[in-house]
């Protein structure tokens, strides 16, 4: 996997060629499957969010951003610092 962090406009590098995703993923790192056939998968954490594609003259982007909610949770169960330690009798 190729991992990339969205700039704060919602953009990733990718082959020396800016693309625009959504400026919801800004600051998140995002992944580009290298090994998918095109289009290339594109993934935030475990969740396939859309395909990527140079072919065309230009990009060719689908992107279903996550939702606040589906961050919300993301960041809880990534966050191990906030879970609390188990507990032993």
């Amino acid at each position: 996997m190729l991992v990339r962090t969205v700039s704060g406009r919602g953009f990733i590098k990718y082959r020396s060629t800016m693309i625009q995703l959504k400026e919801a993923l800004a600051g998140y790192p995002v992944a580009i499957d290298p090994h998918s056939s095109p289009p290339r998968d594109l993934w935030f954490s475990h969740r396939r969010i859309g395909f990527l594609t140079l072919d065309a003259p230009r990009p060719v982007v689908a992107v279903d951003a996550p939702s606040f909610v589906a961050l919300n949770e993301l960041h809880k169960d990534t966050n191990l610092m906030t879970q609390p330690a188990l507990e032993t009798t």
